[in-house]
């Protein structure tokens, strides 16, 4: 049989990862957790001028001969423009934060978000550039914004994450999330405010150049308390040990990460179209003529967009209780359920002008968006160390193609069915609207079918994994669990739990053993006679002394792989069995797997857990 040890430069633990696992929050968790939820604050309080001013804007930069939905629409199509910006920031800005850190790319996307906000505010109108000429620069500098969102989001997300303690990810998650329908409420209160104040032939006049100028505020706060910022331990600990990826960008697109990219764009692309169904087609729904005036609705969609700041959280805390993906599916089922009668209701109560239907139908339809509360937390899970930035931006903004810019197409196509404009008018898109956010609740449903629970995932795990197969990857999280352990409780303690058959480390065939730098057995989890016997010279099935290459290569590296044959106390077979192992003090913790792990459809690995 070939010999095959693959070295891996000695690891140990991060040396800053108290973050990821202290009851308490650190310092620079707080303020990474304070800069993103400000970052991305920002992100909806600059889309949101751009759906909450629509109608304003229409009939700045629309032409006067289209309908009012198409009007609507070609306002719409700049956000889409936006939303299609997103994935090429996030690879460049991903790719650059997987490579050289996520730091110094904070300060520089957010910097682009505040100078690009200072553009819209001073956009040249029809009057001076042609309707046209206008209208194509609007569109140039919202895909530049784009690219400046994608890549906060890519780096952002990722940073306030792993700098997160593991079992308040997900609350954590929840509340940096919960800033984009803060920030959109806030920019609907604003408007809201600015509209009673200044009218709204002023509002068309020149008010929405202010509104857009009111964007540059935040970013101040948000630059300073970025600067304060520390680099994440996680990706400290990938330059240490020598893994970070020279072409991120490249490793993402191939097997098997891959596998995880294509169910991670498949999940946001449902969330996206549930998401914009809500946040782009409810304004349309809510004013115009015969309905609620630009204060009224505004008011509506303000504290529908409150609500979902405060589900947002909660559902982020529910994750961290119940695991992220049975509570969403839970939710996409709640989604296919409840999408059309409830458009149904808020265009009925348009059209009636009931401000009380209207305010709690707009209250359920922030709730169709809560599972974005999961997203920061669940994307981070998902991705290695070597890929997360780059991996968590394209995959959040791959899905906005479809779910986001392509929404806008999507709900045009359904409303040119016959059957769809007979029931809800040549002028209205509750239908159209409804249906796609139905078929996004489908999507996201079924992806989360080839998607494992990330929960209990460390992501000192996935940040070392190898992707070179299920079965090393396994190990390896194996004797990192065991070397976590070892380290909280001291050397006398662990020995005696590695070596207790029925205890944490001993599942099935699978178990912990411990040597001590001569060759002698410490600790074994299921053959306690192994103990104190000296295994320098043991051989496998096939004459090897694996024992002996264990110890060299563990003083040599401090930690790798290797494989060997040996009795399988399942099967009763002589089998291939996969160890990783790694010195800490004076010992050193293995752990393997026989033959294959199972694997999901998808190729990932289950990693086990406490």
């Amino acid at each position: 049989m070939e010999k095959k040890i693959h070295a891996v430069s000695s690891s140990g633990n991060l040396t800053k990862e108290k973050e990821m696992t202290e009851e308490k929050m650190s310092s620079d968790a707080k303020r990474a957790m304070w800069s993103q939820f400000l970052g991305f604050g920002m992100d909806a309080y600059d889309m949101a001028m751009v759906i909450v001013l629509a109608p304003v804007l229409a009939k700045i930069f629309a032409s006067p001969k289209l309908s009012e939905a198409w009007q609507f629409l070609m306002v719409a199509l700049l956000y889409a423009v936006t939303m299609a910006a997103r994935p090429v920031g996030s690879a460049i800005f991903g790719h650059y934060a997987d490579k050289i850190g996520r730091r110094f790319l904070l300060i520089l996307t957010i910097a682009g978000v505040g100078i690009m906000s200072m553009v819209c505010a001073f956009i040249p109108t029809p009057a001076q550039l042609g309707l046209v000429g206008a209208y194509i620069f609007f569109m140039v500098v919202r895909f530049i914004m784009g690219c400046f969102f994608g890549g906060e989001y890519a780096v952002g997300h990722t940073f306030a994450i792993e700098h997160a303690p593991a079992r308040l990810r997900g609350t954590i998650g929840g509340f940096i999330q919960s800033g984009f329908p803060l920030g959109y409420a806030i920019a609907s209160f604003l408007v809201l405010g600015t509209s009673i104040l200044i009218g709204e032939a002023a509002m068309h006049e020149w008010g929405w150049r202010l509104m857009f100028f009111t964007g540059v505020a935040p970013v101040g706060l948000a630059l300073y308390i970025r600067k304060s910022l520390v680099e994440s331990p996680v990706y400290e600990h990938a330059k240490k040990t020598g893994t970070v990826d020279k072409m991120p960008l490249v490793t993402l697109l191939r097997p098997p990460t891959l596998w995880i990219f294509l169910q991670v764009f498949a999940f946001m692309t449902g969330l996206f179209l549930v998401d914009y169904a809500v946040y782009q087609f409810i304004p349309k729904i809510l004013k115009g003529p015969d309905k609620f005036n630009l204060i009224q609705y505004t008011f509506i969609y303000g504290v529908a967009l409150f609500c979902a700041f405060v589900g947002y959280n909660f559902y982020g805390w529910l994750s961290d209780k119940f695991g992220r993906r049975k509570l969403t599916l839970l939710y996409c089922l709640y989604c296919i359920v409840l999408g059309i009668p409830l458009y149904k209701t808020l265009i009925w109560a348009s059209l009636t002008r009931s401000m009380a239907i209207a305010i709690v139908a707009a209250i359920l339809a922030a709730s169709l968006k809560l599972a974005w509360g999961i997203i920061p937390a669940y994307l981070s899970e998902r991705f290695p160390t070597k890929t997360r930035s780059v991996g968590v931006g394209i995959g959040y903004s791959a899905g906005a193609l479809i779910g986001g810019a392509g929404i806008t197409p999507l709900v045009a196509l359904v409303h040119e069915v016959p059957s769809v404009v007979a029931i809800e008018g040549p002028n209205e898109l509750w239908l159209s609207a409804s249906a796609v956010l139905t078929v996004g609740a489908i999507i996201t449903f079924f992806s989360l079918l080839w998607s494992p629970e990330t929960k209990d995932i460390e992501l000192s795990q996935v940040a070392e994994e190898k992707l070179e197969g299920s079965e090393e990857l396994v190990a390896e999280a194996w004797v990192t669990r065991a070397v976590d352990f070892y380290k909280r409780v001291g050397k006398a303690i662990a020995l005696a739990e590695f070596s207790n058959s029925k205890g944490a480390f001993v599942q099935g065939e699978n178990y912990v053993f411990v040597l001590s730098l001569k060759g002698t057995m410490l600790a074994h989890g299921i053959n306690e006679k192994y103990i104190g016997r000296d295994f320098i010279d043991v051989k496998d099935s096939d004459g090897r002394s694996f024992i002996r290459e264990i110890v060299s290569a563990t003083k040599t590296k401090g930690s790798g792989m290797t494989e060997y044959k040996w009795f399988n106390p399942v099967t009763k077979e002589d089998q291939i069995k996969h160890v990783y192992f790694e010195k800490v003090d004076d010992v050193i913790v293995c752990g393997g797997i026989y033959g294959d792990v199972w694997e999901d459809l998808f190729g990932q690995t289950v990693l086990y857990h406490e």
